[in-house]
């Protein structure tokens, strides 16, 4: 057994609260540069900022939909700018594919923690990637809820952009025919959303054992390991440690936009971890996303699969984003590694339960395992 994979997942969750752009989370970022240190790789601190959390700008975008609905029809222009405003963003947000109101609202800051193997005559690039952030406990995370809804069904936050669109289309049909019930329920449930979003920014922060210290650590275990052993003298190693990833991957998307010019996508991999030990099924993710599906690249999702058997992994779509998402957009091969229970969503996930006490070890060891085996399938199959 592995002793410092369940320690630095202790030491880490010994911070009691890693929220995105936190004290915490500096002082987290603090303890895994001196980790990585210690480890011998080369460090470097990245400190970025971001402005606005992912849950408050869906609350900001609910908002919006709302007001507009309700503006006397003699401002038609105004209640139109609002709802595409409301539409346009809440749209690009989830689907990552762009952002607005992040660039208007005030700054905070955060930090990606970056360790690298160089090699001497370098042919292939693998960024190993985690992040160390943690999430609230909002009562949408009730374990409950969390099981009877589950990351393959229908995405979460489909429904309420959907609500927004159907309110659009009942004001609109409104100025023709008076429409007021549909208007009045379609703005009550916005509302309901807008509460609970609320709810979830204000509850405190989950302990992130799983979620994802254990990612962390396993990243940790795997720089020591090839460090160590050296065993691919042509294959350069980034291993990353991104800071507000609840905050909708924000240090991923800021690693992305200073290195992607660094990265070719023909020699590049990206293998993330996110969410592993609480349950006992191993998972690879071979597409994401809240609304919109994004299929990873085919190449390192086939090679990851002749490892099924031997790791006993599963493959699965997650209506949820992880970090891998971020490379996938870009058209990097990438690939995500998470735990299930047998209803398909991870136990204890944004929960006060989400502890050291309660990761199942041997669960991390055969993901790590796994990744190795992935590593050599890719250096076997680039050479």
């Amino acid at each position: 057994m592995d002793s410092t994979l369940k320690q630095d997942i202790i030491n880490l969750c010994s911070i009691k609260d890693r929220t995105s752009a936190s004290k915490g989370e500096h002082e987290a970022s603090v303890l895994l540069k001196n980790r990585l240190d210690q480890i011998g790789l080369d460090t470097i601190v990245e400190n970025f900022s971001f402005s606005f959390s992912f849950a408050k700008v869906l609350m900001l975008c609910a908002i919006f939909g709302i007001i507009a609905a309700w503006i006397p029809y003699s401002y038609l222009i105004i209640s139109i700018i609002l709802f595409a405003l409301a539409i346009i963003s809440y749209f690009g947000e989830c689907t990552s594919e762009f952002i607005f109101w992040r660039k208007i609202f005030p700054f905070q800051k955060s930090t990606n923690v970056i360790g690298k193997i160089q090699a001497k005559q370098e042919k292939l690039k693998i960024i190993i990637s985690a992040h160390y952030d943690t999430a609230h406990c909002g009562c949408i995370y009730n374990p409950y809820i969390v099981n009877k809804v589950g990351p393959t069904k229908i995405g979460p936050l489909l429904l309420p952009f959907i609500l927004l669109c159907c309110l659009a289309i009942t004001w609109f049909v409104g100025i023709f025919t008076g429409i007021f019930i549909l208007k009045l329920i379609f703005s009550i449930l916005l509302g309901i959303f807008v509460i609970l979003l609320m709810q979830y920014e204000l509850a405190p922060p989950t302990p992130g054992a799983a979620d994802n210290a254990s990612g962390v650590a396993i990243v940790l275990s795997l720089a020591e390991h090839l460090k160590i052993n050296n065993i691919y003298p042509d294959i350069s190693f980034y291993f990353l440690l991104t800071g507000s990833e609840e905050s909708h991957m924000i240090g991923m998307q800021k690693f992305m936009k200073k290195h992607k010019n660094e990265f070719d996508k023909n020699n590049t991999f990206f293998i993330n971890f996110d969410t592993i030990g609480s349950s006992k099924l191993l998972k690879y993710t071979v597409s994401e996303g809240f609304m919109i599906t994004q299929k990873y690249l085919p190449y390192l999702v086939s090679l990851t699969a002749k490892l099924e058997n031997l790791f006993d992994i599963k493959p699965i779509h997650i209506t949820g984003h992880t970090d891998a998402l971020i490379p996938a957009i870009l058209g990097y091969n990438s690939i995500n590694f998470i735990s299930f229970n047998e209803n398909n969503v991870p136990d204890h996930y944004h929960w006060f339960t989400d502890i050291p006490d309660n990761i199942i070890i041997h669960v991390l060891e055969r993901c790590k395992n796994c990744s190795l085996a992935l590593i050599d399938l890719i250096n076997k199959n680039n050479h």
